[in-house]
């Protein structure tokens, strides 16, 4: 049927309004494409009523109602293959990768995403690959690799500038790109950066229309306004962003500015009224399926139930959240294999595109050559697939040595695993001259091992005669290969930048490898890596099952334990920069509602370093501990002193009623150190140099009472250290 031009016309028509409604209302969207549908089956107009369906799952999609964006999204998909619209098929990728990133599914987004990309540079349409890119950045920075998510965005944006008149990106993908990026900065702490980005993502969402961006966009304005302090418009921001986003029925939104808004309330020791906003977002979460953001629900409502007392809630929630790690973690170990394989089918797809073209062009032996070429490829991919189902390391090392046999020399072979504390290589497997050794470690930094020198750089290397290139990589050659050896390739295994391992293959053979084999073993790489980390990370999950398993005592352990670890400086116990910066903050508040003052001492140890340049760094952390005792026996039990640097610590000194008070309870602190501290039987005279900034005199945010007492600090030492000052304003 060939659709009438004016009905054509019409759902054109329908079909623009519907998408230009859908950043303002997802409602009114869905009834505009509700009717194009209608109107294209009567007309037999198949592309209107594909775009129809596309219009369909965003507005169910920015409904919170993902089962329908589903649906919608499915058709789009069967509609727009069965006209050849690669466009269209990327766009309808696009939505279904939405609902699996919001649904908790990062590695089944990332894959949809990719080949929404791979379409669009087909399709030649660099709109829609700034649309693509744009949400695999989404995906990586919602699983916290930021920098990765950063570069994406950033190509976005290129691509964003390079779409042609014909096809211009779509006006609301600016507003979210600023966005975005301006959340990025926020997690990474760039604060002023990020205010940047975000005030224009404002703009452009002003000019849009787009609601999504805009609570986006106020969700970290208000973080920013939390950091500097200014927590009465941090909170006028948010109920702003939870008004907007309520209008337009975007739950999803509703739900990460009501996480916002429960970090404030927690921060300002309102946990009744945090945990009610919480109740709400886990309740629209649930309800919706939208389970992306649950697991930070799960984790701040605990902190406000265990701080009402509610422990058996406390509990119950500490468990919710780390089910709810564990299955994103489980996700992310998916989602790290699906980019390996997502690498491989491009390569493929490379492969069979240049066998096409020399098939047309009849060159055979090119053509031969590309088929064998993707035939390897294949195989590893297979290979790839079957060892990262695998949990058990040694089974993975013995399935890559009999796979690899097959496609090159691994007459010798060795995979090792690196222990990244301990700086320390343990072989899993390791055949020489045709044997297997028992397995044995050796340093990661060893000078005389071919893996070592490729864990060290994280390159590869190939050697044609080993006899006359090996001191090239190592000094000597009587731990790296056998006798027999003539050629050797080693990878490592990465995982982004971090190097998780080393493989490698030897023959007896001079220049028995070529380029091609260094490639295959470099992709198979990435999967061993995969394997390496899922076999770790379950392990690690696995532990903490069992440790959950326990009583109600055991969990209340574990959960100080966490906090604890994540809190407190591991040498003294006292608490670190990031928990300081949150006791500061709350007892900023709670001064300004009080009407207090506070001190903030920076202190820094005159005369400490001798002690480890002379004793050494053990008995160095013996005196920071002792250090650390003397800090607290001379504050009240109410005051906070934490360890900030080497040898920095900062006290927050509370009720402050005059300066006279301050003044004693800084010389009480000098006091304290006129005994030397005794390290190895002698005696070792240290001072302390004090600098004190009183809030509000001083300063009234947390940023600015740092660094004034910082510099107060400094001038102390400049004046003859081991003696104090107070900032004057």
């Amino acid at each position: 049927m060939i659709p009438d031009q004016s009905k054509s016309r019409t759902i054109d028509d329908l079909n623009a309004r519907s998408w230009e409604a859908m950043i303002r209302s997802p409602l009114e969207a869905g009834s505009l494409a509700e009717e194009a549908i209608r109107l294209s089956v009567s007309a037999g107009y198949e592309g209107g009523r594909a775009a129809a369906f596309l219009n369909a799952a965003w507005s169910a999609y920015y409904r919170s109602d993902l089962s329908a964006a589903e649906a919608s999204g499915l058709k789009a998909l069967e509609l727009f293959s069965s006209l050849n619209d690669l466009a269209g098929v990327s766009m309808a990728f696009n939505i279904l990768g939405a609902v699996d990133h919001e649904r908790g599914e990062p590695s089944r987004a990332l894959d949809r995403y990719m080949k929404a990309l791979e379409l669009a540079s087909a399709a030649g349409r660099k709109d829609r690959e700034a649309s693509s890119l744009n949400n695999i950045g989404e995906v990586l920075k919602d699983s916290g690799e930021l920098r990765q998510a950063l570069a994406y965005f950033m190509r976005a944006a290129e691509a964003m500038k390079a779409a042609d008149a014909a096809h211009p990106a779509a006006v609301e993908l600016e507003a979210q790109l600023f966005a975005n990026i301006g959340q990025c900065f926020i997690e990474l702490g760039e604060t002023e950066n990020a205010v940047e980005y975000l005030e224009l993502a404002l703009g452009a969402a002003a000019v849009s229309g787009d609601t999504y961006a805009q609570v986006l966009a106020m969700n970290g304005l208000a973080v920013a306004a939390r950091r500097r302090g200014e927590r009465t418009e941090a909170r006028s921001i948010l109920d702003e962003a939870l008004k907007r986003a309520a209008e337009t029925g975007m739950v999803q939104a509703a739900v990460e500015t009501r996480i916002e808004m429960a970090v404030l309330l927690i921060e300002d020791d309102e946990f009744h009224e945090a945990r009610e906003i919480l109740d709400a977002a886990v309740a629209d979460s649930m309800r919706t399926g939208t389970s992306r953001k649950l697991s930070e629900c799960f984790r701040l409502r605990s902190l406000a139930s265990e701080s009402l007392g509610d422990y058996a809630a406390s509990l119950a929630d500490f468990k919710h959240f780390h089910e709810a790690e564990s299955d994103l973690a489980t996700e992310r170990i998916a989602q790290s294999a699906k980019g390996a394989e997502i690498r491989f089918e491009l390569e493929r797809a490379r492969n069979e595109a240049e066998i096409f073209r020399l098939r047309n062009v009849e060159l055979k032996d090119g053509r031969a050559e590309l088929e064998r070429t993707n035939d390897r490829l294949k195989a590893v991919a297979e290979i790839g697939r079957s060892i990262t189902a695998s949990l058990d390391m040694e089974a993975v090392a013995r399935t890559v040595h009999e796979s690899v046999s097959h496609l090159m020399d691994a007459t010798g072979f060795s995979l090792a695993v690196l222990d990244p504390t301990r700086r320390i290589l343990d072989y899993r497997l390791y055949i020489s001259d045709g044997k297997n050794v028992p397995p044995f470690s050796l340093s990661a930094d060893s000078p005389d091992s071919f893996a070592a020198w490729v864990v060290s750089r994280n390159e590869s290397l190939r050697i044609d005669d080993a006899d006359a290139e090996y001191k090239k990589y190592i000094a000597s050659d009587r731990l790296s290969f056998g006798r027999s050896t003539a050629s050797i390739i080693f990878v490592p295994l990465s995982l982004g930048d971090r190097v998780v391992g080393a493989v490698g293959v030897q023959s007896p053979r001079r220049a028995a490898y070529h380029d091609e084999d260094l490639r295959l073993l470099s992709a198979l790489g990435s999967y061993i890596a995969v394997a390496i980390e899922n076999s770790r990370t379950h392990e690690e999950v696995r532990r903490l099952n069992e440790e959950l398993r326990n009583e109600k005592a055991s969990l209340e352990r574990l959960a100080r334990r966490v906090s604890k670890i994540a809190n407190h400086d591991g040498l003294t116990g006292l608490p670190n920069r990031l928990l300081l910066g949150e006791l500061l903050e709350k007892s900023l508040s709670r001064a300004a509602r009080s009407k207090k003052r506070i001190a903030l001492m920076f202190m820094d140890l005159d005369d400490f370093k001798p002690i480890n340049d002379r004793f050494g760094h053990l008995a160095g952390d013996q005196a920071l501990i002792e250090v650390s005792r003397r800090l607290k026996s001379a504050l009240r039990d109410s005051d906070v002193v934490a360890r900030v640097g080497g040898d920095e610590f900062v006290a927050v000194v509370g009720d402050v009623e005059e300066s006279a008070a301050v003044r004693v309870v800084a010389e009480k602190l000098i006091a304290a150190f006129s005994v030397p501290i005794e390290v190895q039987g002698e005696n070792c005279p240290v001072g302390i140099s004090i600098g004190i900034a009183i809030y509000p005199e001083a300063a009234r945010t947390a940023d600015e009472l740092m660094r004034r007492a910082d510099e107060t600090m400094y001038e102390v030492k400049r004046s003859g250290k081991n003696g104090y000052m107070v900032h004057e304003s």
